[in-house]
């Protein structure tokens, strides 16, 4: 099984790429279109992959994240929920942006996309809502502030969370994110 793949763009199209790896191996691999978008051919890049094996066809779906892929591989567990319709959920927004719906109930979110209905979105919601990197909610605004800028410096959800918590005696969002920091 593959889970990683590191190497050259070959080729780039819209939901796809050719990665060309230093065995002079070329591999299909889906991804997110937005991401795609700021790729260029010839750019060494890595993918976490998630390989999806059908009668007929054996396709890669990369991510640059593996909180990207985690939540890929939830959601193509769920019942109607194929490899691209988990895929184009990623294109939707960050992975916090998606979670935060998520746990919220937003159903219109994830109807925004192709195929997903809100029976669909609704299932996805029923399903994810506890199985989500979510940790224990923050219970100030200037937590979630904290943790959302955390995210953005690339650390995980639960990591942010967990640093963020730590820095309790702080009571301004900077405050909590220099704790924070600290701490990681």
């Amino acid at each position: 099984m593959i889970g990683f793949l590191k190497g050259k763009i070959k080729y780039q199209d819209i939901n796809f790429i050719i990665l060309e790896t230093s065995a002079g191996v070329g591999y299909k691999v889906f991804l997110i279109p937005q991401q795609i978008i700021q790729m260029k051919p010839g750019e060494e890049k890595e993918f976490y992959i998630a390989e999806h094996i059908r009668e007929d066809a054996h396709d890669l779906y990369g991510f640059l994240k593996v909180e990207e892929l985690k939540f890929f591989q939830k959601a193509v567990a769920i019942s109607g929920v194929g490899p691209k319709s988990a895929q184009n959920i990623l294109g939707l927004g960050k992975i916090c942006e998606i979670e935060r719906a998520i746990s919220e109930g937003n159903t219109a979110f994830l109807t925004r996309i192709s195929g997903v209905g809100k029976k669909i979105a609704e299932r996805i919601i029923i399903e994810l809502k506890g199985k989500l990197d979510l940790a224990s909610k923050p219970q100030e605004q200037s937590d979630i502030e904290a943790i959302e800028a955390l995210v953005h410096l690339g650390y995980t959800k639960f990591q942010a969370n967990e640093a963020v918590s730590k820095a309790n005696e702080a009571e301004t969002t900077e405050e909590k994110i220099k704790g924070a920091l600290k701490n990681l």
